[in-house]
Parts: C-alpha cells; structure tokens; sequence
C-alpha cells in the first residue's frame, strides 16, 4: 500500500470507497524549516495522509438527535426528529 501512496497529487483506496491524497510535506506537522524536512521518518509519515472529500450523500435519517449545550450558564438539551431525512420538529427536554 505505502508505494501507491508515494508523489504529490496521487490517491489511493484505503478502506471501501474512501480515498486518501498525500500532503505535501511542508504542510506536516513536524516539518523543520530549518533543515528542509523532518528529524525522522516517523516524524516524515505524521500528517502524511488526507481523506479526499467524496461528496455528501443521503441518508434518510429517521429518529432523533439530542442536543446539549449550556448558553449564558444554563443547561439546555433540545430533541430534533427527523423522519424520511426530513427535520421535522425541534422540542427542548426540560
């Protein structure tokens, strides 16, 4: 898998339908300015990898999410339903 992964601007399939770019290694986290590139090859292999935005899809949830949040020191939890991928109602839990 490592030598498909090798050059700027190349993907490969890691996992299913996810696809992974590299970044260039000025833009990995460790990379020294200063001597042009990494102290190690793990610090090299850091950050290496990006997953490639596939595009959003679909999902047709249905049921519902809880949301909880404190604003201005009071607790707040909140219940959105979703049917069919449609929200349908927002209600506060007390």
């Amino acid at each position: 898998m490592h030598g498909e992964l090798q050059g700027n601007g190349k993907q490969a399939s890691v996992q299913g339908k996810a696809e992974y770019g590299l970044v260039p290694e000025e833009e990995r986290p460790g990379y020294n300015e200063k001597i042009g590139g990494f102290e190690n090859e793990i610090e090299r292999g850091r950050g290496s990898r990006k997953k490639t935005h596939q595009g959003w899809s679909d999902t047709e949830y249905h049921g519902i999410f809880e949301f909880r949040r404190t604003i201005d020191g009071d607790y707040v939890s909140l219940d959105a339903t979703f049917t069919d991928g449609q929200l349908v109602e927002i209600t506060r839990n007390d």
